[in-house]
């Protein structure tokens, strides 16, 4: 366990991301700030972090953050960089779909379902390679 980890357990959201920032882990510092409500801080560590590696982890925590901040057209252009491959995953084809409602772009919603199968009573998304659960 880390000093950060330690703090953020503790509720000492800040502090740990101050600590996760002195050792050149953004995107810990980017979720600690973030749960200590400082947006600010939080998008300057996620920007740091999509500077180290953009990939979609690290572009979700970046849409988390910008919704916080209320630009809705920045958060916007953010899931339109997640590629549709990416819809594969269940947890970022149902993530993205409830970020893109959340902010009233159907289209998105829909382009994302055309690229998923859903299946089952609970509606669980799958990607189109993805085999068929059995009924």
């Amino acid at each position: 366990m880390t000093l950060g980890e330690v703090l953020n357990s503790e509720g000492r959201y800040g502090e740990a991301a101050d600590f996760y920032l002195r050792a050149k882990l953004p995107y810990m510092a980017a979720w600690s700030y973030y749960r200590n409500r400082q947006a600010p801080e939080a998008n300057a560590a996620a920007d740091q972090a999509l500077a180290m590696k953009r990939s979609v982890k690290y572009l979700m925590l970046k849409i988390e953050v910008t919704i916080a901040l209320e630009d809705r057209n920045a958060a916007l252009s953010l899931i339109a960089e997640i590629p549709a491959s990416a819809y594969t995953d269940d947890r970022t084809a149902s993530s993205v779909v409830n970020v893109a409602l959340s902010l009233s772009d159907s289209e998105k919603v829909l382009e994302i379902l055309r690229s998923t199968r859903v299946i089952g009573s609970r509606g669980l998304f799958r990607g189109r390679g993805s085999p068929a659960l059995p009924t």
